[in-house]
């Protein structure tokens, strides 16, 4: 019984400790970021939405955290696509890596702002 207990208290940290863990890299990932080359950037939204421009193209979207280094985007276009891409994030630096492996580094421009009327995505 004692055993018991023990086991199932260890199982309820470690699953806060996901929980947590999961939730502290959603905070750092939400913002607006931008490629060092200045060829894109992304922006992350509470709501679980993103904007992407790439070469002045703007595409809208969402995105969610798989776990701790992987999330999946979804980003509709006139071809919408949805990728898992596993990332790295801390306050200033956010390394994206597609499913080839081609990882592209971003800074961070800025905190998180709200979205204008303009940039809602329709569903």
């Amino acid at each position: 019984m004692k055993r018991s207990i023990i086991i199932t208290a260890i199982g309820i940290c470690l699953f806060s400790f996901i929980l947590q863990s999961r939730s502290s890299k959603r905070d750092l990932l939400i913002g607006k970021w931008e490629s060092m080359d200045g060829k894109e950037t992304i922006e992350f939204f509470k709501d679980g939405t993103v904007m992407v421009i790439s070469r002045g193209l703007p595409f809208g979207g969402t995105y969610k955290l798989i776990d701790h280094s992987s999330l999946r985007l979804k980003v509709e276009s006139i071809f919408p696509m949805v990728v898992v891409m596993k990332f790295s994030v801390s306050r200033n630096s956010l390394s994206l890596t597609d499913p080839y492996g081609k990882t592209t580094k971003y800074k961070r421009v800025s905190k998180l702002r709200k979205k204008t009327p303009s940039e809602e995505i329709p569903y």
